[in-house]
C-alpha cells in the first residue's frame, strides 16, 4: 500500500491535481502533463521524474498499463500485465532509448511551460546519477554499426555527444534546491517503505522544501 493520503508530500503543500501514479514511468509523466496542459493552465506545475527502467503502453482495451521492473499492471484495474512485463524486458527495453527519450520531455516541457508563462519545479524522484561513467555505460546501448571495436567506439562517443547536447539545454535554475536534487538523497536519514515510498516523516520533510520553492 502507498502512504496514505493525508501524508503525501503532494497534500501537505496542498497540490489541487496529483497526475502521478506509484510505478509510472517518465513516459507517462510526459504524456499525463500534456494532457493536462491541454486543458488548464496552473500557477505552478512540479515534475518528479523518475527512473528511465519503466516504461507504459495501452493495452487492447484502451486501458493505460504501467511497467516497471517489480511488475506490470493495469492502471485502471490494479490486474497484473505480466505477459507485457516479460515481452518488454525481453524485447523492448533499451536504456538509451528511454533516457533520450526522458531529456527530450524535460526540455519540451519546460519550453512550453516557459512559453506559457507556467512556474516550472523538477525534482529528482529516481533518476540515475549523472555522471562520465553512466552517460557512457547508457551510450553503449544505443543502436549503432558494431562492425568492429573502432566503429562501435565512435558510435558510442556519438551518442553520449546528443546525451551531453540535450543535458546543456536543460534549464538547471528550475530543479528543487539544486540540478538533478532529489528526495533519495533529501530524505537519506528518514525510513522507507517496504514499497519503495519515503515514510511519513521523510514526506513531510520533503513538502518543507518544496514549499520553500513555490
Amino acid at each position: 500500500m502507498h502512504l496514505q493520503e493525508k501524508h503525501r508530500w503532494s497534500n501537505l503543500i496542498e497540490c489541487n491535481v496529483n497526475l502521478a501514479h506509484g510505478g509510472g514511468s517518465n513516459h507517462r509523466i510526459f504524456l499525463t502533463s500534456l494532457e493536462f496542459l491541454i486543458k488548464e493552465t496552473p500557477d505552478v506545475l512540479i515534475i518528479g521524474w523518475t527512473g528511465i527502467d519503466r516504461s507504459m503502453f495501452y493495452n487492447s482495451t484502451g486501458s493505460r498499463v504501467i511497467v516497471a521492473p517489480s511488475r506490470s499492471f493495469n492502471e485502471d484495474t490494479g490486474d497484473n500485465e505480466e505477459h507485457i512485463h516479460k515481452f518488454y524486458y525481453k524485447h523492448l527495453h533499451n536504456s538509451f532509448v528511454n533516457f533520450y527519450n526522458t531529456l527530450n520531455y524535460m526540455i519540451h516541457l519546460q519550453n512550453h511551460c516557459e512559453c506559457k508563462g507556467i512556474r516550472l519545479l523538477y525534482w529528482n524522484a529516481c533518476l540515475p546519477n549523472l555522471d562520465s561513467k553512466f552517460l557512457l555505460d547508457v551510450s553503449k546501448q544505443a543502436y549503432m554499426s558494431r562492425v568492429d571495436k573502432h566503429i562501435e567506439m565512435k558510435g558510442i562517443t556519438h551518442n553520449k555527444n546528443i546525451l551531453d547536447n540535450l543535458i546543456a539545454k536543460l534549464d538547471k535554475d528550475i530543479w528543487i534546491k539544486e540540478f538533478w536534487y532529489g528526495i533519495n538523497t533529501h530524505c537519506k536519514d528518514f525510513p522507507w517503505r517496504n514499497d519503495g515510498h519515503i515514510d511519513k516523516e521523510g514526506s513531510a520533510y520533503w513538502a518543507e522544501l518544496v514549499k520553500k520553492y513555490l
